[in-house]
């Protein structure tokens, strides 16, 4: 019964790391979401541009910070 049980989990573990693992990765629709993030919560304070506003909020645009990511 052991082995059973043991064998189960290790076949549904493989499983379902290989579908993950393997998935289509699907960039446009990747950007798109993005695009909706960043509009939906930093488009009011560092703008469309991404510049943000001076003396208030951080330009995003070209940041020091963001390139060492």
């Amino acid at each position: 019964m052991y082995k059973i049980v043991v064998s189960s989990i290790i076949i549904v573990s493989v499983f379902i790391f290989t579908t993950s693992f393997f998935q289509k990765y699907d960039l446009p629709k990747s950007i798109a979401r993005g695009k909706q993030v960043y509009a939906n919560n930093c488009m009011n304070c560092h703008m469309d541009d991404g510049n943000g506003t001076p003396d208030i909020f951080p330009p995003l645009d070209k940041a020091d910070y963001l390139k060492k990511m």
